[in-house]
């Protein structure tokens, strides 16, 4: 199983468009506006896990050990990465702060995602993520066993099973740093079994429905934010915990169909845009990891001077230029990994 040239090159776009969603999201904290801009662009997060979850249900895995393998190297090197190099700035600047081997560990092992972790003052707090995609990662060898049977009923009832079970959790026992972010596995598996069911065509109808429901579920958000800042707990906790993750994931979900529609049958534009998008989209991934040091912490580049476009150019070139650096000496590591690999 495999994808067309034309729908990775719809992809690539997508999947671009989700990390400037994610940077801009954080980018507006500058403004004070972080908090009302990250009710909707933080939709760049599900986009991601869609795309994943979407990507490998149509694609086969023959060696189990070999994808791990490559998956855990193309994750985590990255990551190990950004934290040499970003201590090694901050301990050049001393302001790496205090050294705890428990928050370490948790970094070292990338759980930050269930129980939060903090290096010196290297930020870690948005790199939740990175745990996550490693849970749906352990699990893709399991959804393939059951793929070929999957039907769009069995999926239906499939979501609404997890769902439940994850929403009953999160309002009775919720754990803070893991029930809150599960949702996102939950919009993996969808992806995942709806990449090996759709057959790639937007029927008007489908999305005059799912259109309707988006439109519906924000106004429902909008309802349900104006009742818990009024200060009912009640709401507030089912807003928080479930309906924001949830709503997200339908955004994303919609933003998805109609990103894919519009570049499917415009190919003249897609063709037109795909090679800086491809561009953004190599860079995607490391940008995810390095944007929000220079947007608050010890680095924040909003202090660096008295204008608003200096310091947003300053971190627009920091960022870019530390990916490129943190992906450059990964790609390094991993040719050497492998060469070293086939040798034996």
């Amino acid at each position: 199983m495999s994808i067309s040239k034309e729908e990775s090159q719809i992809i690539t776009c997508i999947r671009s468009l989700a990390m400037f969603l994610i940077v801009l999201s954080h980018y507006w904290s500058w403004l004070g506006w972080q908090e009302w801009c990250s009710q909707f662009l933080v939709v760049g997060v599900p986009i991601f896990f869609m795309l994943s979850g979407y990507l490998y249900g149509q694609k086969d895995i023959k060696d189990i050990k070999k994808w791990y393998l490559a998956r855990f190297k193309t994750i985590v090197i990255p990551l190990y990465v950004f934290y040499i190099l970003m201590s090694g700035i901050l301990l050049c600047l001393r302001k790496f702060g205090e050294f705890d081997i428990v928050q370490f560990l948790k970094l070292l092992l990338n759980l930050q995602g269930l129980w939060g972790g903090q290096l010196g003052n290297v930020d870690t707090g948005s790199l939740w993520f990175i745990t996550f995609i490693l849970i749906c990662y352990l699990l893709t060898p399991l959804l393939q066993k059951f793929r070929a049977k999957m039907t769009w009923g069995k999926l239906f009832g499939l979501i609404c099973l997890l769902s439940a079970i994850e929403i009953v959790f999160i309002l009775s026992i919720s754990p803070e740093h893991f029930m809150v972010s599960l949702p996102g596995v939950i919009f993996y598996i969808f992806a995942y079994y709806f990449g090996y069911l759709w057959n790639k065509q937007v029927h008007l109808k489908f999305y005059i429905i799912l259109s309707f429901l988006m439109v519906i579920t924000i106004a429902v958000r909008l309802i349900l934010k104006f009742e818990a800042d009024s200060g009912d707990i009640l709401v507030g906790k089912f807003y928080d915990r479930v309906y924001v993750s949830y709503s997200q994931g339908l955004l994303g979900f919609w933003i998805f169909i109609t990103s894919y529609w519009i570049l499917n049958k415009l190919p003249k534009i897609r063709v037109m845009i795909y090679p800086a998008f491809l561009k953004c989209d190599k860079l995607s991934y490391y940008i995810y990891i390095v944007h929000c040091s220079f947007l608050r912490g010890v680095l924040n580049l909003n202090q660096a001077t008295n204008s608003l476009l200096v310091n947003t150019l300053l971190f627009l070139m920091c960022t870019i230029l530390l990916s490129i650096i943190i992906k450059a000496i990964s790609d390094m590591i991993m040719n050497k990994s492998f060469k070293i690999q086939t040798s034996r």
